[in-house]
């Protein structure tokens, strides 16, 4: 009988769940217990604590350190984490330590700070350059990209045993050209349940009665953190447009976020309160996804995009920036569109591209094809970290 491999999976843990959350537990619900078990330790917030009680993690142990804040954190709270995460791995041994966060100076400090003999993987969930804080002079934001970062990926490179990531752009984030050539990398797809997207004109209407739309409505929508990245702002220009030019249309926000009081003053400043609905986080995403009729996603940086798959998975007209990498299209109603376009340009090419639309179909065969169903993805995980113990051993 094989050895049950226990892994430590660290995050960073912000304010509300999330792309890292979501994967974690969409990966963990599908994984053999009795062939590995898991572990949960956040730097800041548990994000995981609506979900502490389900059978996916009733044998889990989840902890929250709280040594670092969300945003802006100082040299001093990375050096309490260090301390707080070797007195954490003093009481609890682990076969691998999995570090899931894009941030490169919380992967830096990991890389460098960690006292165990574990397997380490770094794992970039985002194309972000965390360190890239908007808020910093030019210049200084310039040395911090050009010079500190470089140096730093050197570290993570140098002391990690494996590094995984979402996709190619992800990986040259947080690793470096150098990183994504070597050896140690891996892609990990962020896989979906390709059975709950399959479209279900039931569901649909269901979805579609509750908020008393009609037939003929188009409904567009997005589905994320309402933060900058996402580049909502942008996107109430862009419906505004379509709006101007097709008046049975309306818009659904799917998230929280920071950024939500910022979203509304914008709504209201165009009149579209009537149009535009907030709908805040939804366990149910795959049945929302059914009820659009076009899925908009102007993300400013990407490590994947996993909600363009879900979306393609539900067969919808899915417009993503071109930010968003090309690995996450998996059927051919994935468009891009430039970000240097303006909103105007914006709303043209998908009022454009929906006089085109066709009706929905099954798109499982497709997902399973390209790789990302949860099932055989898990089960991929699950070999891949027996495998890598097992190179240890020899």
């Amino acid at each position: 009988m094989e050895k049950k491999i226990r892994v430590l999976q660290i995050a960073h843990g912000m304010e509300t769940f999330g792309g890292v959350e979501s994967f974690l537990m969409q990966y963990y619900q599908r994984m053999d217990k009795n062939k590995v078990s898991w572990d949960f330790l956040f730097c800041c917030n548990n994000t995981l604590e609506k979900y502490v009680d389900t059978p996916t993690l009733k044998d889990s142990k989840i902890t929250a350190l709280h040594a670092l804040k969300t945003t802006g954190n100082s040299l001093i709270n990375y050096v309490r984490l260090i301390s707080e995460l070797n007195e954490y791995l003093k009481k609890n041994e682990y076969d691998i330590i999995h570090i899931n966060t894009a941030n490169v100076f919380l992967q830096f400090v990991c890389a460098i700070g960690l006292k165990s003999n574990a397997i380490r993987i770094a794992h970039s969930h985002s194309a972000r350059a965390i360190m890239a804080n908007p808020k910093i002079k030019d210049k200084i934001r310039l040395f911090v990209k050009g010079i500190v970062e470089p140096l730093l990926k050197i570290f993570i490179r140098s002391n990690n045993d494996y590094l995984f990531a979402c996709s190619t752009v992800a990986g040259n984030s947080l690793f470096g050209q150098s990183g994504v050539r070597s050896s140690k990398f891996r892609i990990i797809k962020n896989a979906i349940i390709a059975d709950k997207y399959i479209f279900n004109v039931d569901i649909r209407n269901c979805i579609r009665n509750r908020y008393s739309v009609t037939e003929h409505t188009k409904v567009y929508g997005t589905v994320g953190r309402l933060a900058e990245s996402k580049n909502l702002l942008f996107l109430i220009d862009v419906f505004y447009g379509i709006y101007k030019r097709d008046p049975d249309s309306i818009l659904w926000i799917i998230g929280e976020g920071p950024m939500r009081s910022e979203i509304e003053r914008k709504i209201d400043e165009y009149d579209l309160s009537d149009y535009v609905k907030l709908l805040g986080e939804q366990s149910n995403v795959s049945e929302y996804l059914q009820a659009m009729d076009c899925f908009v996603f102007p993300t400013v940086y990407e490590g994947l995009g996993i909600v363009a798959i879900e979306a393609q998975a539900a067969d919808l007209v899915t417009i993503v920036s071109d930010a968003v990498p090309q690995e996450a299209k998996v059927t051919d109603n994935f468009k891009s569109i430039e970000l240097n376009k303006c909103a105007s340009q914006w709303a043209e090419e998908i009022i454009e591209i929906m006089h085109v639309q066709k009706g929905r179909k099954n798109t499982r065969s497709e997902i399973v094809k390209m790789g990302y169903d949860i099932s055989e993805a898990a089960e991929r995980m699950c070999d891949l970290y027996h495998e890598i113990c097992l190179k240890r051993e020899y």
